[in-house]
């Protein structure tokens, strides 16, 4: 009876272990999985890391468009404004050997009412390769477009002319040609100042002020013959 009771217990204790076993295995075998599944998500979640520019950049480059294209329109929108006869025509006369600048505001000429900028800068261009005779002798160089709007418009006319007035005195019996400082010689001349009038010697000696290139070519041209 005993031995049956052993052979009971040993059976027992058998299954017991068998099922112990196979519940340890089972476990190993979901922490296995929960490990893999966690390594899975960590994958996952550093690939979508490495997307995150990729996103970013058509971000980018759709603001790019989108500042490129609003850059178009203003373009656009800047290309259609016109002058109108209220528009304030300035001029501004700068002469490059002296530096001066003279400014002046007028009524905007016929033929520029109604133009765009483009269309204004064409004419300057226009004008540049036919000045006419008169701007010529002044001693046009070219015109610029310094600014441009509906409500006013700025154009400079360069110039380079060697003065705009000269001194005429006497050295050694001759007329010497003087820059306006009375100081720069202009050039010596071989008119002497026994050729001139006494009022003309007079204002000589005094110093005679010639307020143009043409009036001094004028004035030497008189005595040089």
């Amino acid at each position: 009876m005993r031995l049956k009771k052993a052979w009971i217990l040993a059976g027992i204790l058998f299954v017991l272990a068998i099922l112990c076993s196979l519940l340890f295995s089972a476990l190993r075998r979901q922490s296995a999985m929960i490990e893999l599944a966690k390594q899975e998500r960590e994958i996952s979640g550093k690939n979508t890391v490495l997307q995150k520019p990729a996103g970013e950049s058509a971000a980018e480059k759709e603001t790019e468009r989108q500042t490129k294209e609003s850059k178009k329109i203003e373009a656009g929108a800047l290309d259609s404004v016109k002058t109108t006869a209220e528009t304030q025509y300035c001029v501004e006369i700068y002469k490059e050997n002296t530096g001066e600048l003279q400014t002046g505001s007028y009524r905007l000429p016929t033929e520029l009412v109604g133009k765009t900028r483009e269309e204004i800068s064409d004419l300057l261009k226009t004008f540049e390769q036919l000045p006419g005779e008169e701007e010529l002798q002044k001693g046009f160089v070219h015109a610029e477009l310094l600014a441009f709007s509906d409500k006013k418009i700025v154009i400079r006319k360069n110039y380079l002319t060697e003065s705009d007035e000269f001194l005429l005195l006497p050295s050694e019996g001759k007329i010497v040609v003087y820059q306006n400082d009375g100081r720069t010689i202009y050039t010596i001349t071989d008119i002497s100042l026994d050729r001139l009038g006494e009022e003309q010697k007079r204002e000589i000696e005094q110093g005679k002020k010639i307020h143009s290139l043409s009036e001094l070519y004028d004035f030497l041209e008189a005595f040089s013959s």
